[in-house]
């Protein structure tokens, strides 16, 4: 009876681990799936007889604590908070940050490469289907945001997919470095590559050209780190390729490359009414903001407000005016297009720190596989880079990513049948 309990049990375990293959996959996809996925992984994960033993390991983890440390921050500041309503939506929209602790508890050391394989295979998908919307293809049965971006499939603006694209390319490159490889997978990465580049050019995120070259350096001064002069070399030449032959045959990137010189010199002759100006606009009233309240921010889900209030009182240009506003009507969803202004101006100082100690943990993680290594180091710098012009975690396409691949990279705790029966 008791080795019948404890197969169920670790069945239980397995089912979960089986689930967050799917989940990984869907997640880049189709959010609504994922989170149904994520159901029946915490039911799961929470009867589980070694539950106590699990959960003890994952809350000690000093990533898991920054992150739901984060969490909490929005929950307490709840009691400064006017606009209680966009405040609980926007607690609630964040759960799914809590699935770290959910993932560590349950997840399994051999299931960490099929969970990643899983979630490439996803953006490969998606990449698809990125192209078949550039050559006007549309493939039957698939809902794509026709109206959500350009060539964007899945996810909510081409910003947050040149994002989890550019992390993806990351971790292709990173595998092309093994020596071991069937010829054939490293063809097949290799084209995977490729095509990913080529779609990041094609799709206008300027953020997501960045990160290009942010990604790509991430992982060659990572693997080459004791021949700085061989990973400058590759990544100037990699980066080079890929610019030069997007500024020669992508349209798009020219356009889009050539417009940061126009905003630049229309912000500086107080047009604010571009993407970049909008962007700049809210660096310049967020800060007002901020010295309203610099410890403890005014709340949870009041920086809008607040802020439109400010650009209200200072803004004299009716097309500046216009702009800024038009981009702040998202609902408990608005933000300030950054992750740092959207902290700052909402917890102060102390939010600040609680949300770059995210980043503080995954730098000073001990992590001895090089590859899990990897994956930190470039949502490490992507993440800091792509917080400067949007939000990681209210979009939860970037967010959710986030928390899942970071979780696969914790130092897990072996679960074995054996384990549980000495929980009994």
């Amino acid at each position: 009876m008791i080795l019948r309990s404890i197969h169920k049990q670790f069945n239980l375990t397995l089912y979960a681990n089986y689930l967050l293959i799917g989940y990984a996959f869907f997640l880049p996809i189709s959010p609504k799936i994922s989170s149904v996925l994520m159901i029946f992984i915490a039911l799961f994960t929470f009867t589980s007889e070694n539950l106590k033993e699990r959960f003890s390991h994952a809350i000690k983890d000093k990533i898991v604590i920054a992150f739901i440390t984060f969490y909490l921050m929005h929950i307490l500041w709840l009691f400064g908070s006017e606009h209680l309503h966009e405040a609980f939506l926007k607690i609630k929209d964040f759960k799914y940050i809590l699935y770290i602790l959910i993932v560590m508890m349950v997840l399994q050391k051999e299931f960490i490469s099929k969970i990643l394989t899983a979630f490439l295979l996803a953006m490969l998908f998606s990449e698809s289907m990125s192209y078949c919307m550039y050559f006007n293809i549309h493939p039957p049965f698939l809902y794509l945001h026709q109206d959500s971006g350009i060539n964007v499939p899945f996810m909510l603006s081409y910003t947050q997919y040149a994002a989890v694209l550019s992390i993806s390319m990351g971790l292709i490159l990173y595998t092309l470095n093994n020596k071991h490889m069937n010829k054939y997978f490293k063809l097949l990465y290799t084209i995977f590559f490729v095509s990913a580049s080529v779609n990041l050019f094609i799709i206008g995120s300027r953020i997501g050209y960045i990160l290009y070259l942010i990604s790509i350096a991430t992982v060659l001064f990572s693997i080459y780190k004791n021949n700085l002069l061989k990973a400058s070399f590759l990544t100037l030449l990699l980066v080079s390729i890929g610019y030069t032959a997007a500024f020669k045959y992508g349209e798009t990137f020219t356009e889009r490359s050539a417009q940061i010189v126009d905003n630049f010199q229309l912000i500086f002759d107080n047009d604010l009414s571009t993407d970049l100006g909008v962007r700049a606009g809210y660096y310049l009233y967020a800060l007002q903001v901020f010295k309203y309240s610099p410890v403890f921010g005014v709340g949870t889900g009041d920086h809008i407000a607040v802020t439109e209030q400010q650009i209200l009182a200072a803004e004299k240009d009716p097309k500046n005016l216009n702009e800024l506003l038009y981009a702040l009507k998202s609902g408990h969803n608005a933000s300030l297009h950054s992750e740092y202004l959207d902290t700052l101006t909402q917890f102060g100082i102390v939010g600040l720190m609680i949300f770059l100690n995210i980043f503080y943990q995954i730098f000073k993680y001990q992590q001895s596989n090089l590859k899990l290594r990897v994956i930190q180091l470039i949502f490490l710098t992507s993440m800091l880079f792509f917080s400067i012009g949007s939000v990681i975690f209210i979009a939860r396409d970037v967010g959710a990513i986030f928390v899942l691949l970071i979780a696969l990279t914790l130092n897990l705790k072996p679960i074995t049948p054996m384990s549980v029966q000495h929980s009994k």
